[in-house]
């Protein structure tokens, strides 16, 4: 539809010519909408020609496509599981790690514990029986290392 001056509505009906090109009756190509588009028979044949060609550069260029998206599969089936234990051991590995941590920290924390525990013990021992530290600690030298509670199997 378009209007006049007289502001009547004209309705027409446009039919695309030999080229596929919708035009007005003065021979404009004209969009759908109504809006001239100044294009010549000649911009036409150029652009119907630009157009196989690009139909036939992207029709010779499918079969690599289509070998790229298979190979790209491929890749991903080898790709996927290796990234997935990868990823599993990364994780794997920071648990252990924690766990590491945590076997430390108890470990401090038992040295600590039998320090602690070993200084109460001085103390009580030489309170009671009236000795100086030095004289304690003579007595009862402080170890650095936990007690070893593996029995001696070999002598039977």
């Amino acid at each position: 539809m378009t209007q006049n001056a007289n502001q009547m509505r004209k309705i027409r009906v446009v039919q695309p010519d030999e080229y596929g090109v919708y035009r007005d009756e003065n021979g404009n190509a004209s969009a759908l909408d109504g809006m001239i588009i100044n294009v010549s028979n000649e911009d036409v044949e150029a652009i119907l020609e630009m157009v196989d060609k690009s139909d036939f550069w992207s029709s010779s260029y499918t079969p690599m496509k289509i070998y790229l998206r298979t190979s790209t599969t491929k890749i991903d089936v080898i790709y996927c599981p290796l990234n997935n234990s990868i990823a599993w051991i990364r994780k794997t590995m920071e648990e252990l790690q924690l766990k590491v941590d945590h076997i430390q920290w108890i470990i401090q924390r038992q040295q600590e514990d039998k320090t602690k525990g070993e200084e109460a013990i001085k103390s009580f021992v030489g309170t009671w029986f009236k000795m100086s530290k030095e004289d304690v600690d003579t007595c009862f030298p402080t170890s650095t290392q936990l007690p070893s509670y593996h029995q001696d199997t070999s002598k039977n």
